[in-house]
């Protein structure tokens, strides 16, 4: 048997290990299946031997259907499966054993997810694949680091101009200044003030155009720079001040690429098996420095596979997913429409994706070896966009309607000295950073894109987890429940409930608007609360 060879019974072992990797247990824990101690970078590692595999295959609550393997099969196994990328191993002296045997553990990185998640869709089946996906590893790899390193993967680059508003409130001015300086229109001058710009009230967009690489995580702030000007020479001559202030392009990758691209392919595949194997392993490409061509396919293979399942309880990220809702929703260029697919997630967010295709006026094709396509992609439409519903006046969560009370809020920190207004600035948007820097109180209009930049970062800042620290708020004093929401290991007893993973997003926005209104009264609207609500601060 080669080692790329899949077998049933190779493909038992391997699953035992992606399982019981999965599974959260303290180190020297020995029951249940192999053994499991410490790493040297502080976390736990689940480990077995072939002896050991031999056993657990052999006892009938761990076995869970697999059948019986020998002690040298199930090393000639776990062999295999080490020259695949797919397992480690190290010599470790097992319990009731004089010397030192080689312990098997399952490698971590994307690399060996995406070996095993090829054997997956190719040894598990429907209606197994739903329940495949819903184990711990699978879950906890399928994710947003996930998707970028694919995309990097696929060498995709972005084409966007980043308008100026994006340059954090520190920046900003001096990049205004230094953009049309270097422009040949009006002999340097700008056609409008800063203030102008920002509030909205002029014609003018100045913008720098980029082709913006997707980095996997881990990459740090001056690779990616370097990477960056290396891609954009003309640019970055043209326009020397990008790198000394870097902010425009750091809020890219921290909202915008997450918003526009890694939330709404992340949505996707967490939500159909089919979307996430076309995504893995699917012969897409971007196109013109876009992912809208990929993100229409990915979107019409979830589709197809929703539709015969109509199901997505496996999946603790997604709540629900309609097509074609039919209501009318806001966009995020300030407009209203409705969308032909929205997926509702468990963290507070919607994300909303719209699409359509034409046979008509088809560009000429090309043949392949097995399929014809249209030789480029231009028939077809799509965007995607995320949201934070809101829940209407008087609620958790900020409405449009309440844009005058949110304004005043941010402007009041703006004025305020003190580390917990510090804090929340910083935590906002470049755009809304800006809006409420320019001196006055200039109007917002609440349909406008300005307008729901500021109702979506007030509601960002309370569906976060981090916002509360003692330092910030000294003046607060948390209840049990505040305890608990807060130091959710802490064994108080004092807290009578506990956080559980279906509530923590509702939790926190009711914690973080509580926490507002205490530490800012008479500027933080005070809403109306229901008889015997929990009150998180005394």
């Amino acid at each position: 048997m080669e080692p790329e060879e899949m077998t049933r019974q190779k493909w038992e072992v391997l699953w035992y290990f992606v399982v019981n990797t999965g599974v959260s247990t303290k180190p020297g824990l020995q029951k249940g299946c192999g053994v499991r101690y410490p790493t040297a970078s502080g976390g736990c590692r689940f480990y077995s031997y072939p002896s050991r595999i031999h056993e657990d295959f052999g006892t009938s609550y761990l076995s869970q259907g697999k059948t019986s393997i020998s002690k040298d099969w199930a090393g000639k196994i776990c062999e295999d499966l080490c020259a695949l990328g797919i397992l480690g191993s190290v010599m470790i002296r097992a319990p009731r054993q004089s010397g030192k045997t080689p312990h098997y553990y399952l490698l971590e990185g994307y690399e060996p997810y995406l070996r095993i998640m090829k054997y997956l869709f190719r040894m598990v089946k429907d209606p197994g694949m739903q329940r495949a996906l819903m184990n711990a590893y699978v879950m906890e790899h399928t994710s947003a680091g996930l998707v970028r390193y694919i995309l990097s993967q696929k060498g995709v680059e972005i084409q966007r101009s980043i308008p100026l508003r994006d340059w954090d409130m520190y920046e900003a001015p001096k990049v205004f200044e230094q953009y049309y300086r270097t422009e040949s229109v009006n002999s340097g001058a700008p056609p409008c003030s800063f203030a102008a710009y920002i509030s909205e009230q002029s014609a003018c967009s100045p913008a720098v155009g980029l082709r913006l690489p997707v980095f996997p995580d881990g990459f740090s702030d001056e690779e990616r720079m370097t990477a960056i000007e290396s891609g954009n020479r003309e640019t970055f001559v043209h326009h020397p001040w990008l790198k000394r202030y870097p902010t425009g392009i750091g809020e890219h990758y921290l909202r915008f690429e997450y918003q526009h691209w890694i939330l709404p392919i992340l949505a996707l595949i967490r939500a159909s098996p089919a979307a996430l194997e076309y995504f893995l392993f699917g012969d897409w490409k971007p196109y013109s420095g876009s992912l809208d061509y990929p993100l229409f396919t990915l979107m019409f293979t979830a589709v197809r596979d929703l539709a015969l399942v109509r199901d997505v309880e496996h999946d603790p990220m997604v709540e629900m997913v309609r097509f074609h809702p039919g209501h009318v929703v806001s966009q995020d260029d300030g407009g209203s429409g409705s969308a032909l697919l929205e997926i509702d997630l468990e963290n507070g967010r919607t994300v909303y994706y719209d699409g359509a295709f034409t046979t008509d006026q088809r560009p000429p094709a090309i043949s392949e070896s097995s399929a014809t396509r249209p030789a480029r992609e231009a028939n077809y439409f799509f965007r995607s966009w995320v949201t934070i519903p809101a829940s209407g006046q008087g609620g958790v969560l900020f409405a449009p309607e309440d844009l005058p009370a949110a304004l005043r809020f941010l402007r009041h920190l703006r004025d305020t000295r003190t580390l917990a207004a510090r804090d929340i600035l910083g935590r906002l948007s470049h755009r809304v950073q800006n809006i409420i820097a320019v001196p006055g109180d200039s109007e917002v209009p609440a349909g406008s894109p300005a307008g729901q930049a500021v109702i979506r970062d007030l509601n960002e800042l309370l569906l976060c987890d981090g916002l509360y620290t003692s330092g910030h708020f000294p003046d607060l004093h948390l209840t049990g429940e505040g305890e608990s929401v807060v130091y959710p290991d802490s064994s108080s007893s004092s807290s009578s409930s506990s956080v559980t993973a279906g509530t923590q997003t509702v939790t926190w926005a009711h914690f973080n608007r509580e926490l507002l209104e205490r530490a800012f009264p008479g500027v933080m609207p005070v809403r109306e609360r229901t008889e015997g609500e929990i009150q998180y601060f005394a």
